[in-house]
């Protein structure tokens, strides 16, 4: 159907005509480029192996979305789209089949959202998804801003963890700016920066000052009495700290499982407002989690993780 505002929608009109019409204006998407032929640039924005967090409102079927562009452009032509998620892997992406395309809004109530990163399920070589966002659409005043607050910090120390970026493309002034570009990445709880004016390069390698090397750290070092750490002490010329663990936020489970949601909520709920929880008090709730997993019980296998990953279960 071709119309807009200043043209006449078809259909039937009169007096024998019993029904009333209208149109709501402000979901009416104004016609915008559709090139979608490299989605790394916009309007498509696409970051490869990345699994972006957002509310699902749609879901593509393998048909139409046959790459990443297609998955890209049906967003583009939903009005309520902010975000698109496209799985582009042939083996198919943890439990969703290859072509997968799944259309969601940006969550804006959740602590690190970013436009320049959203917030992810999961990131990393070994995440077959691809993902995009529509910044056009996303009202960027209403995103909260990263503080210092709550870093954690210990002078002389480099702490252990998974390296998420390269220092040298991410040079700051302080430590302090360094937490806060941890705490804009949802894989991010540990954060390296090398404060000494003259760098802190060793035997192997050559590291300049304000270098900021943002880790990802297993859940046993996040609950160490003293994190584990490749040096600490006088003479280190790095300093470090952790990220204090984000809340999830209410915990929910699909009505296909109410049977369990009681139990889970007696036992995992707590156990979420206390970050230094030890293994030991998380047997009932990770018992639970395992057979709600097996049951199929949620449908994201990296939202069930983080979740283990909060209450310090072992997978």
């Amino acid at each position: 159907i071709s119309a807009s505002v200043d043209t006449e929608i078809p259909g039937s009109r009169g007096e024998d005509v019993t029904y009333t019409s209208g149109i709501l204006l402000d979901k009416i998407v104004e016609p915008i480029a559709r090139d979608t032929s490299d989605v790394k640039f916009p309007p498509c924005n696409a970051e490869i192996n990345a699994n972006y967090i957002g509310d699902v409102i749609a879901n593509v079927t393998v048909d139409l979305a046959v790459n990443a562009g297609a998955c890209c452009a049906a967003c583009l032509a939903n009005a309520d789209c902010e975000l698109w998620v496209f799985c582009d892997s042939e083996g198919g992406c943890d439990e969703y089949p290859y072509r997968t395309c799944t259309l969601k809004t940006f969550p804006l109530n959740i602590a690190d959202a970013s436009l320049e990163s959203p917030a992810a399920y999961a990131r990393g070589p070994n995440v077959n998804w691809t993902s995009g966002i529509v910044t056009s659409r996303i009202d960027v005043g209403e995103l909260p801003e990263q503080t210092s607050e709550s870093c954690e910090i210990e002078q002389r120390a480099n702490y252990k963890g998974d390296p998420l970026n390269v220092g040298t493309d991410l040079i700051v002034d302080s430590v302090e700016s360094c937490c806060i570009e941890c705490k804009k990445r949802s894989d991010c709880n540990v954060y390296v920066f090398c404060e000494n004016e003259d760098g802190c390069s060793n035997a192997y390698f050559n590291y300049g000052f304000g270098e900021c090397w943002l880790k990802k750290a297993p859940a046993e070092f996040l609950v160490s009495e003293e994190f584990p750490a490749w040096e600490r002490g006088e003479g280190v010329p790095w300093a470090s700290g952790r990220v204090s663990p984000r809340p999830i936020g209410p915990f929910e489970i699909p009505k296909s499982c109410a049977s369990k949601t009681n139990a889970l909520r007696d036992a995992c709920t707590p156990l979420l407002a206390e970050p230094e929880a030890r293994s030991g008090d998380t047997t009932k709730c990770c018992q639970l989690l395992e057979a709600s997993n097996v049951d199929r019980c949620f449908c994201e296998n990296d939202a069930l993780a983080e979740l283990g990953d909060r209450v310090m279960c072992c997978w």
